[in-house]
């Protein structure tokens, strides 16, 4: 069987057999656009007018999450 293997501008999802939270995506895959390599989550949702949508939210591959704050330099010569 042939490697899979992301094509320009496209992607594919598949269902999240582990969900164990409804914050959980209901789908996850990956997919490319413009050369780059994203992580893609999906959770169906319905609209106040009954009808179902599909919410996206992409990740690039790769991509570390943002660093945290510096820390806060306290010593300003107070004493206590």
């Amino acid at each position: 069987m042939a490697k899979y293997e992301l094509k320009h501008e496209s992607g594919s999802l598949w269902r999240n057999e582990n969900k164990k939270s409804e914050k959980h995506a209901d789908y996850g895959g990956s997919a490319k656009v413009d050369g780059k390599e994203y992580y893609m989550d999906a959770w169906i949702n319905e609209a106040s007018n009954g009808k179902k949508y599909m919410s996206l939210k992409f990740k690039e591959k790769g991509q570390q999450a943002e660093p945290p704050p510096p820390p806060v330099d306290l010593d300003d010569d107070i004493p206590f």
